[in-house]
């Protein structure tokens, strides 16, 4: 149906831009090279070897006009569980345009939700591969296909998102102990996640209201 279509085509559709605007395009690249090593499993048995990963992470601009660029980023890894199988993943891929003060965002993007230094409850929109070994927290965040319009309202600012894919949090490892089970359950059709947030900053106070109707 239309809707599993449009979940389909989002994560895809700044990519396929890429394709065809980037040889007349103007570009910024920022790759780097990463390395990780624990001395054994997730749940640090002793017997299980070293594990080692390296990955390849690339950040690409192409400002394809006056009001329009495109943003794609991504890595290039060894699965983090250390079997050595190859791990790809496109953190974000969108299509930006500038109307006047809107802003319209439509492909996969990384969102911190919620305005709290570290520990942020409030932080359920997007979602984290909490298997990688990465300098700065945000770095495990990944990306889902959305939808997003962001506009000056009533001196702040308001930001409109509707998500039609979902994509859960990689956990390093079962937290639960003996006798507990964990049990993951993705949605049975498309996500259909919407959030809304209205914030003011740059005064004595920031402050901001947020609604999530997400899974995660």
């Amino acid at each position: 149906d239309a809707m599993t279509l449009c979940k389909r085509l989002l994560p895809t559709a700044a990519l396929t831009a890429s394709a065809l605007c980037a040889p007349n395009a103007w570009a910024q690249v920022e790759t780097s090279i990463r390395g990780s090593a624990w001395s054994g499993d997730r749940t640090a048995a002793a017997d299980d070897g070293a594990i080692i990963d390296f990955e390849l992470w690339a950040r690409n601009r192409w400002d394809l006009g006056e009001n329009l660029f495109l943003h794609a980023e991504g890595w290039l890894a060894q699965n983090p569980i250390g079997d050595g199988d190859p791990d790809i993943d496109i953190r974000e891929g969108y299509l930006s345009w500038r109307l006047g003060d809107v802003r319209l965002n439509v492909g996969r993007q990384v969102f911190a939700w919620g305005r709290a230094d570290r520990l942020n409850p409030t932080d359920v929109l997007g979602a984290r591969d909490m298997r990688r070994l990465v300098e700065d927290d945000n770095d495990n965040r990944l990306g889902i296909g959305a939808l997003t319009a962001q506009g000056p309202l009533a001196g702040g600012e308001i930001t409109a998102i509707w998500a039609p894919e979902f994509r859960a949090t990689e956990l390093p490892q079962s937290f639960a102990g003996r006798g507990f089970e964990l049990r993951e359950i993705d949605p049975g059709g498309a996500a259909n996640q919407f959030a809304l947030r209205y914030e003011r900053f740059g005064e004595a106070v920031d402050w901001s209201v947020t609604l999530a109707d997400v899974f995660d």
